[in-house]
């Protein structure tokens, strides 16, 4: 199982779609050091709204619903 994302994307999709290429099994979150919350990728926040520790990235697989 990876846990990080690729290093090298390729472009053909992007060039092809006209869209960057999404990974359909994993999803990035932001995990504070701290105290462990998960934050969306959306986020703006720089540091953990909860405790002001702060925030990595992190590809963890999508949930099946």
């Amino acid at each position: 199982m990876r846990t990080k994302p690729r290093r090298h994307k390729s472009k053909k999709y992007e060039q092809y779609y006209g869209e960057p290429y999404v990974p359909k099994t994993l999803v990035e979150v932001k995990v504070c050091q701290k105290c462990g919350r998960e934050l969306p990728i959306t986020s703006t926040a720089h540091n953990c709204p909860y405790c002001g520790g702060s925030l990595a990235t992190k590809c963890i697989p999508k949930q099946k619903a």
